[in-house]
């Protein structure tokens, strides 16, 4: 996964390389998900906690 800035640089990106993500979910909890087949994670974002926003409860 990949964000982009709007002339197209790179701003952030995951440090997978697998092509079998199926979906990207943000959980309840804050946690961005990439999910494999089968509801597998590839990678979620609390395993790097930097500038992780989380909602107010």
């Amino acid at each position: 996964m990949v964000l982009s800035d709007v002339d197209g640089s790179i701003i952030w990106e995951t440090n997978i390389t697998s092509t079998d993500a199926r979906m990207a979910e943000l959980l309840d909890t804050g946690n961005l998900v990439i999910n494999g087949p089968g509801g597998e994670i590839l990678w979620q974002s609390f395993d790097s906690p930097i500038d992780t926003l989380l909602p107010n409860p």
